[in-house]
């Protein structure tokens, strides 16, 4: 069964507003030393802390016009697997 792009949209809003909310920013932001102390969560949780509530909005609503643009070839777990790999990847490259 396929799941439709709006489910994922939703699960990804779900969590966005989850860490932008109760998340201190101080606990996931990105931070190399230390996730390379053993806090590997701050390679996922890095990209979705927002400076504001604007700039999540509007990263939010860009990826729903994504989505519906792309809608009949867009395999939403797909979709959440890459940006989970992204986040991993963006953060990880990042220079010391």
């Amino acid at each position: 069964m396929r799941t439709s792009p709006s489910f994922a949209l939703f699960y990804i809003i779900v969590v966005t507003v989850t860490v932008q909310f109760l998340a201190p920013v101080e606990f996931a932001k990105y931070d190399r030393v230390l996730v390379l102390e053993g806090e590997v969560w701050r390679l996922v949780t890095g990209v979705w802390v927002h400076l504001t509530w604007a700039h999540l909005f509007m990263n939010l609503l860009g990826l729903a016009l994504v989505l519906a643009l792309f809608r009949k070839n867009v395999r939403p777990l797909a979709v959440l697997a890459i940006e989970v790999a992204n986040a991993i990847l963006r953060q990880y490259s990042r220079s010391p």
